[in-house]
Protein backbone atom coordinates (compact mmCIF):
# COMPACT_ATOMS: atom_id res chain seq x y z
CA UNK A 1 0.00 0.00 0.00
CA UNK A 2 2.87 2.10 0.52
CA UNK A 3 2.91 2.19 -3.57
CA UNK A 4 -0.13 4.71 -3.66
CA UNK A 5 1.42 7.59 -1.02
CA UNK A 6 3.57 8.33 -4.01
CA UNK A 7 0.82 8.78 -6.47
CA UNK A 8 -1.59 10.46 -3.16
CA UNK A 9 0.80 12.73 -2.28
CA UNK A 10 1.52 15.07 -5.50
CA UNK A 11 -2.22 14.62 -5.96
CA UNK A 12 -3.13 16.16 -2.58
CA UNK A 13 -0.13 18.36 -2.60
CA UNK A 14 -2.00 19.83 -6.08
CA UNK A 15 -4.92 19.95 -4.13
CA UNK A 16 -3.95 21.48 -1.75
CA UNK A 17 -2.26 24.11 -3.56
CA UNK A 18 -5.87 24.89 -5.47
CA UNK A 19 -7.43 25.54 -1.87
CA UNK A 20 -4.63 27.93 -0.76
CA UNK A 21 -5.13 29.49 -4.08
CA UNK A 22 -8.76 29.67 -3.78
CA UNK A 23 -8.82 28.23 -7.23
CA UNK A 24 -10.83 24.65 -6.38
CA UNK A 25 -13.76 25.59 -8.11
CA UNK A 26 -11.20 25.94 -11.66
CA UNK A 27 -11.46 23.15 -13.61
CA UNK A 28 -7.96 22.34 -12.90
CA UNK A 29 -8.64 22.36 -9.32
CA UNK A 30 -11.78 20.34 -9.83
CA UNK A 31 -9.47 17.52 -11.78
CA UNK A 32 -7.09 17.00 -9.09
CA UNK A 33 -9.96 16.45 -6.86
CA UNK A 34 -11.36 14.21 -9.15
CA UNK A 35 -8.14 12.18 -9.37
CA UNK A 36 -7.49 12.02 -5.57
CA UNK A 37 -11.00 10.90 -5.05
CA UNK A 38 -11.25 8.00 -7.67
CA UNK A 39 -7.86 6.36 -6.29
CA UNK A 40 -10.50 4.69 -4.13
CA UNK A 41 -10.68 2.40 -7.03
CA UNK A 42 -7.04 1.02 -7.24
CA UNK A 43 -7.18 0.85 -3.51
CA UNK A 44 -9.99 -0.76 -3.28
CA UNK A 45 -9.13 -3.18 -6.02
CA UNK A 46 -5.51 -4.05 -4.47
CA UNK A 47 -7.52 -4.50 -1.00
CA UNK A 48 -9.82 -7.23 -3.03
CA UNK A 49 -6.89 -9.07 -4.54
CA UNK A 50 -4.19 -8.14 -2.12
CA UNK A 51 -1.23 -7.10 -4.91
CA UNK A 52 -1.15 -4.22 -7.27
CA UNK A 53 -2.75 -5.31 -10.56
CA UNK A 54 -3.11 -3.20 -14.13
CA UNK A 55 -6.60 -3.71 -13.71
CA UNK A 56 -6.82 -1.80 -10.61
CA UNK A 57 -5.09 1.31 -12.45
CA UNK A 58 -7.59 0.99 -15.59
CA UNK A 59 -9.95 1.11 -12.97
CA UNK A 60 -8.86 4.23 -11.69
CA UNK A 61 -8.28 5.66 -15.18
CA UNK A 62 -11.73 5.22 -16.58
CA UNK A 63 -13.04 6.85 -13.26
CA UNK A 64 -11.04 9.77 -13.93
CA UNK A 65 -12.15 10.03 -17.37
CA UNK A 66 -16.24 9.65 -16.36
CA UNK A 67 -15.88 12.28 -13.67
CA UNK A 68 -14.23 14.25 -16.01
CA UNK A 69 -17.00 14.47 -18.00
CA UNK A 70 -19.29 16.41 -15.06
CA UNK A 71 -16.57 19.06 -14.58
CA UNK A 72 -16.79 19.92 -18.56
CA UNK A 73 -20.49 19.14 -18.28
CA UNK A 74 -21.61 21.07 -15.31
CA UNK A 75 -19.35 24.76 -16.27
CA UNK A 76 -21.08 23.94 -19.66
CA UNK A 77 -24.70 24.41 -18.34
CA UNK A 78 -23.50 26.79 -16.10
CA UNK A 79 -22.26 29.16 -18.49
CA UNK A 80 -25.34 28.78 -20.77
CA UNK A 81 -26.94 29.54 -18.04
CA UNK A 82 -25.54 32.40 -17.67
CA UNK A 83 -25.36 33.62 -20.43
CA UNK A 84 -29.36 33.47 -21.23
CA UNK A 85 -29.90 35.18 -18.10
CA UNK A 86 -27.19 38.01 -18.31
CA UNK A 87 -27.12 39.18 -21.41
CA UNK A 88 -25.39 41.88 -20.52
CA UNK A 89 -22.06 39.59 -19.77
CA UNK A 90 -20.66 38.22 -22.88
CA UNK A 91 -20.22 34.62 -21.64
CA UNK A 92 -18.50 32.84 -24.86
CA UNK A 93 -19.86 29.87 -26.04
CA UNK A 94 -16.16 28.47 -24.98
CA UNK A 95 -16.82 25.82 -22.18
CA UNK A 96 -19.68 24.45 -24.39
CA UNK A 97 -16.97 23.77 -27.02
CA UNK A 98 -14.91 22.48 -24.81
CA UNK A 99 -17.02 19.93 -23.34
CA UNK A 100 -18.26 18.58 -26.73
CA UNK A 101 -14.80 18.44 -27.71
CA UNK A 102 -13.49 16.23 -24.38
CA UNK A 103 -16.97 14.16 -25.16
CA UNK A 104 -16.00 13.50 -29.07
CA UNK A 105 -11.80 13.11 -27.71
CA UNK A 106 -13.57 10.26 -25.04
CA UNK A 107 -15.48 8.65 -27.67
CA UNK A 108 -12.37 8.54 -29.86
CA UNK A 109 -10.02 7.10 -26.78
CA UNK A 110 -12.85 4.85 -25.71
CA UNK A 111 -12.98 3.37 -29.22
CA UNK A 112 -9.54 3.04 -29.92
CA UNK A 113 -8.63 1.25 -26.49
CA UNK A 114 -11.52 -1.23 -27.33
CA UNK A 115 -10.31 -1.91 -30.61
CA UNK A 116 -6.78 -2.37 -29.03
CA UNK A 117 -8.59 -5.14 -26.38
CA UNK A 118 -7.50 -3.15 -23.60
CA UNK A 119 -11.19 -2.34 -22.26
CA UNK A 120 -14.23 -4.35 -23.30
CA UNK A 121 -17.19 -2.93 -25.57
CA UNK A 122 -19.49 -3.03 -22.50
CA UNK A 123 -17.00 -0.65 -20.39
CA UNK A 124 -17.49 1.44 -23.43
CA UNK A 125 -21.82 1.41 -22.63
CA UNK A 126 -20.68 2.42 -19.53
CA UNK A 127 -19.76 5.80 -20.52
CA UNK A 128 -22.91 6.07 -23.22
CA UNK A 129 -25.50 8.43 -20.58
CA UNK A 130 -22.42 11.13 -20.06
CA UNK A 131 -21.37 10.60 -23.43
CA UNK A 132 -24.60 11.47 -24.88
CA UNK A 133 -25.34 14.29 -22.34
CA UNK A 134 -21.79 16.16 -22.59
CA UNK A 135 -22.18 15.90 -26.74
CA UNK A 136 -26.35 16.69 -26.89
CA UNK A 137 -27.24 17.71 -23.43
CA UNK A 138 -26.24 21.23 -22.65
CA UNK A 139 -29.32 23.29 -22.49
CA UNK A 140 -29.42 26.46 -24.12
CA UNK A 141 -31.53 29.61 -22.92
CA UNK A 142 -32.91 27.85 -19.64
CA UNK A 143 -34.78 30.06 -17.45
CA UNK A 144 -33.64 28.49 -14.02
CA UNK A 145 -30.89 26.54 -13.14
CA UNK A 146 -32.05 22.99 -11.21
CA UNK A 147 -29.12 21.77 -9.59
CA UNK A 148 -31.33 19.49 -7.51
CA UNK A 149 -32.08 17.56 -11.00
CA UNK A 150 -28.84 17.75 -12.25
CA UNK A 151 -27.53 16.29 -9.11
CA UNK A 152 -29.61 13.44 -9.15
CA UNK A 153 -29.19 12.97 -12.85
CA UNK A 154 -25.25 12.48 -12.37
CA UNK A 155 -25.69 9.82 -9.17
CA UNK A 156 -28.22 7.77 -11.76
CA UNK A 157 -25.19 8.23 -14.44
CA UNK A 158 -22.85 7.35 -11.70
CA UNK A 159 -24.36 4.07 -10.55
CA UNK A 160 -25.17 2.93 -14.33
CA UNK A 161 -21.36 3.64 -15.09
CA UNK A 162 -20.22 1.57 -11.83
CA UNK A 163 -22.80 -0.86 -12.53
CA UNK A 164 -21.69 -1.55 -16.15
CA UNK A 165 -18.30 -1.18 -15.25
CA UNK A 166 -18.15 -3.74 -12.60
CA UNK A 167 -19.73 -6.28 -15.41
CA UNK A 168 -17.31 -5.47 -18.08
CA UNK A 169 -14.68 -6.47 -15.82
CA UNK A 170 -16.12 -9.41 -14.70
CA UNK A 171 -16.84 -10.21 -18.43
CA UNK A 172 -13.82 -9.59 -18.92
CA UNK A 173 -12.44 -11.92 -16.45
CA UNK A 174 -14.23 -14.77 -17.34
CA UNK A 175 -13.35 -14.61 -20.61
CA UNK A 176 -10.04 -14.90 -20.15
Amino acid sequence: MPQFAWIAIPIAATFTLFLWKNRVRSVAGELAGICGLTLTAPLAHYAAVGEIQLLGLWLWALCILYFSSSVFFVKAVVSSFRKSRFKAIAVSPVTARVCVFYHGGLVLLLASLSLLNQISALAMVAFAPVIARGLWGIPTGQPKLNFARTGWTEVIYSLFFAIATILAMRLDTFAR
